[in-house]
């Protein structure tokens, strides 16, 4: 007897698929404005880590996946302001993946990369 798979997330109860997580839980958990606990971190984590498997086939290979997003053709080169709590969710990121964190976050959208670096 095969028993559909419950979705994970706290209270949902739903049957876990692609369309259900990425139409019920994806947008609460991208949203700007959510503070970065140690629990909306590891979700953003593992969201990110779902995207480059899902797009590249590939499991945790985030410099990967920011190579292909910063390579599509329909993103116009700009620089992009990164708010305070965004910095903030960038920081919690990186202590996650124990990445180095530098002093300021410019967010960089080109047709070659998307990078953070220290600003200077």
């Amino acid at each position: 007897m095969n028993r559909a798979v419950v979705c994970p997330v706290t209270a949902c109860g739903q049957a876990l698929s692609k369309e259900h997580a990425f139409a019920t839980h994806v947008p609460g958990i991208c949203d700007e404005a959510v503070l970065p606990t140690d629990e909306v971190t590891r979700q953003r984590n593992s969201l990110l880590v779902l995207c480059s498997s899902l797009i590249l086939g590939t499991v945790n290979d985030l410099e990967g996946l920011a190579g292909y997003l910063g390579s599509m053709r329909h993103i116009a080169p700009r620089e992009v302001t990164v708010s305070k709590l965004q910095s903030q969710a960038i920081r919690a990121l990186c202590e996650l993946r124990e990445l180095p964190q530098p002093d300021d976050f410019t967010l960089l959208l080109s047709t070659v990369q998307l990078s953070c670096y220290t600003g200077g």
